[in-house]
């Protein structure tokens, strides 16, 4: 290692000499130079004192050797500091690209095959014990005369789907229709005329022969189904009042009858009952025509038949229509 700097020292010092100038060593003194063996006659017993005012006889000196001019000295040039030594590099190795190695393929392992355990036989969990559940409550049982109330609704409401089959309750619904048409054209008269005018006088006359008519199609109905002239019908879906009646009404033939006929032509009686009290009893058109013997001429013949139905009287063609 030792020899290994020593060379790099000496190729530095070399690299830098080379490229300055070649420096003067210093020089040796020069070796002084002796002078000739002159005679001196105070050395040898000649005259030793000269006299002053005569001067010293010139001798022949030999050849005198000048004495080299002493070239100044340089300065010695201070040496460049050791540079700090370099460690030398170690040669750079390129190591060769590693090709990529194929990992190789992992076979799948085997799982090991669990070894049957022995079977781990479980305690039956208690099952909770069964509240005895609550037995619901029995519905109270109907007495005999909720029995003949639940009969007589069933009977009835049969029996009105007979009624609505029969040819009196047809001309019934027949009659109801041309009494609509008849308001339903007035209503329009009084909307266009004002309240006024003689169309619709004619108009309200021919409403009420139509509401006379139909009025007495509804008592010929009653007549012929309602049979139990001492029986006083109730709503069939109120059970409360269905409940009122006796069991004598509920089992009888006739007041379930009277019962069946009532229901199918109360939806219509409502209808010309409304025409009564919106009409006759509050318009003073409809109140002049009927009251005006001129008007009176068109609806009296319906009027007087039914007046007399509304006592018990009709007509004997009328009632061998429907028997």
């Amino acid at each position: 290692m030792h020899k290994w700097l020593a060379v790099m020292m000496l190729a530095l010092l070399v690299g830098c000499g080379g490229s300055q100038k070649p420096r003067e060593t210093p020089r040796d003194p020069e070796p002084e130079v002796e002078e000739p063996n002159v005679y001196d006659p105070n050395k040898y017993g000649g005259q030793k004192d000269a006299e002053p005012d005569t001067p010293p006889k010139e001798t022949n000196p030999g050849p005198t050797v000048e004495k080299p001019k002493e070239q100044p000295k340089e300065q010695p040039k201070e040496q460049p500091k050791n540079p700090p030594k370099e460690q030398p590099k170690d040669p750079v190795v390129t190591k060769p690209k590693e090709t990529p190695k194929e990992t190789p393929k992992e076979t799948p392992k085997e799982t090991p095959k669990e070894t049957p355990k022995d079977p781990v036989v479980e305690k039956p969990k208690e099952q909770p014990k069964e509240q005895p559940k609550e037995q619901p409550k029995q519905p109270p049982q109907p007495t005999a005369h909720e029995k003949n109330a639940d009969e007589f609704v069933r009977v009835v409401l049969e029996r009105c789907n007979e009624l609505e089959e029969t040819k009196a309750y047809k001309d019934y619904v027949k009659a109801m229709e041309a009494f609509q048409k008849s308001y339903d054209h007035a209503l329009q008269k009084k909307k266009d005329d004002n309240g006024k005018g003689q169309d619709l006088e004619q108009a309200w006359a021919d409403t009420l022969k139509d509401w006379y008519a139909a009025r007495y199609a509804q008592q010929l109905f009653l007549h012929l189904y309602f049979t139990d002239s001492s029986f006083e019908p109730v709503f069939v879906h109120d059970r409360e009042e269905v409940l009122g009646l006796s069991d004598a009404q509920l089992l009888s033939s006739k007041a379930r009858e009277s019962q069946a006929a009532h229901e199918v032509v109360a939806q219509h009686s409502a209808k010309l009952n409304a025409f009564r009290t919106d009409s006759l009893k509050y318009d003073l058109t409809c109140q002049k025509v009927h009251e005006d013997k001129k008007w009176q001429k068109r609806f009296e013949d319906a009027k007087k038949k039914f007046e007399d139905a509304a006592s018990g009287k009709f007509d004997e063609k009328d009632l061998k229509k429907y028997r």
